[in-house]
Formats: structure tokens, C-alpha cells, sequence
């Protein structure tokens, strides 16, 4: 994964399955002129599989540690944060609040396109769980994408949420 940072930075990630190590590498974003490389020390759970950049800080997650490492931008890490979740998938900020999908190692894909997703985690800053949203619920519910559909939403009619608020 990769994640863009302030000061023409571009952070991503980088694995080595025989060891089960993960590093960052530290870019600048407009030349991709290498600045530096961290994390390894810390970052030895298996793949690392997310990103984010929130402020001064850098999010990573781990697949097998099922944990995110924050550290700062120049590579100290700050803090562990462990979570409900099993396999941090994808990560975003938005607002002051981390969005975490968890992937799910026994869910079988059935194509390459098939995310194997099964919960969004909303998270504040400090890992605390503030609200989850199981997928299959959504699904359930009725209100599934239908990617063949040409037809316009109705605005009048919005989709409930179904989730868990913690």
C-alpha cells in the first residue's frame, strides 16, 4: 500500500515473505528520490497491508499481528493499537476518525475482483473502536449494488444504517 504525506512525501509499504518482515519506504512523492527506510524492527507480524497519514503521524497495519503501528513521519514508532478486528485491510482518515475494512482470511474470493471484506471499523485516533459496521448486514438488508443497474436513486429514500454503535 502507499499513502501520501505533507512535504512532497510518499510513504509504502514493502514485504519480505521469507523473513515475514515489513518495512516503509520514506519517498519523495514529486521525484521518488529515496529518503529513508523504517519500521522493520518493529513491523516483523507478517505483510503489512495499510496506510495512513494522519497530521504528523504514519498508520500501518498488519496482517498477521492484526494491529496498527502509528509512527511519526521520520520512522519512531509512537504506539501499538489492537483492535477487535482479525486482518487490517484498508485504511482511511477522514475527520479526525480512521476507517478500517477488515479482510477476513476464510472467506474465500470468488473471483479476483471479490474483496474478501467483512466489517468497517470507525476508529478515533488513539484505536478506540467507535462504531463497526458488519457488511453482511448491509447486504441482507437489501440494499446491495447492482452494477448493471442504469437507473437513478431515489434521494427521498436513504439507505438506513444497520451497524453497531460502540
Amino acid at each position: 500500500d502507499m499513502a501520501l504525506g505533507p512535504n512532497d512525501e510518499l510513504f509504502v509499504t514493502r514485504t519480505n515473505s521469507t523473513i515475514m518482515r515489513a518495512d516503509v519506504l520514506h519517498l519523495a512523492a514529486g521525484t521518488l528520490a529515496y529518503r529513508t527506510t523504517f519500521g522493520g524492527d518493529h513491523l516483523r507480524a507478517g505483510p503489512a497491508t495499510c496506510l495512513a497519514v494522519v497530521g504528523n503521524e504514519l498508520y500501518v497495519g498488519l496482517e498477521e499481528a492484526a494491529q496498527l503501528y502509528v509512527f511519526t513521519l521520520t520512522g519512531w514508532l509512537l504506539r501499538k493499537m489492537r483492535g477487535e478486528w482479525e486482518e487490517p485491510g484498508r485504511l482511511i482518515h477522514f475527520d479526525g476518525r480512521l476507517y478500517l475494512l477488515e479482510y477476513v482470511s476464510d472467506i474465500e474470493p470468488v473471483d479476483e475482483h471479490t474483496v474478501k471484506a467483512k466489517r468497517i471499523f470507525v476508529l478515533s485516533l488513539h484505536g478506540q473502536t467507535l462504531q463497526i459496521c458488519h457488511l453482511s448486514d448491509l447486504e441482507s438488508s437489501g440494499h446491495e449494488i447492482d452494477e448493471d443497474d442504469d437507473e437513478e436513486e431515489d434521494e427521498d429514500d436513504p439507505v438506513p444504517f444497520e451497524g453497531d454503535w460502540v
